[in-house]
């Protein structure tokens, strides 16, 4: 299992890179799906926010790949990865199957 860990590792922290760096190609298009989940929430005072909310979240995303990467508090990012697809990811599912 020891053998698995590192390159499971490795694997993690380079696509949490990846992802946070083809969303920073576009942060407009994040911060337009940000709008329509604070819509679909109820949050529409967070809407000046999320341009701001979505370049933070690529960043926060490639810092997280990195410390994945050289092992560092690799615990609290995977805690950080399920809380932030658990908030973004769960929601989109559920409206997809009640629309």
């Amino acid at each position: 299992m020891k053998k698995l860990n590192t390159p499971i590792r490795i694997f993690v922290g380079l696509l949490f890179i990846f992802s946070g760096l083809i969303k920073a190609n576009d942060p407009h298009g994040l911060s337009y799906k940000m709008q329509e989940f604070f819509e679909v929430w109820g949050f529409d005072f967070l809407n000046p926010l999320s341009l701001f909310s979505s370049l933070g979240m690529n960043v926060l995303e490639v810092f997280a790949g990195i410390a994945i990467i050289v092992n560092w508090q690799t615990k609290k990012n995977y805690m950080a990865f399920i809380y932030s697809h658990t908030i973004f990811h769960l929601p989109n599912r559920v409206c997809f199957i009640f629309w």
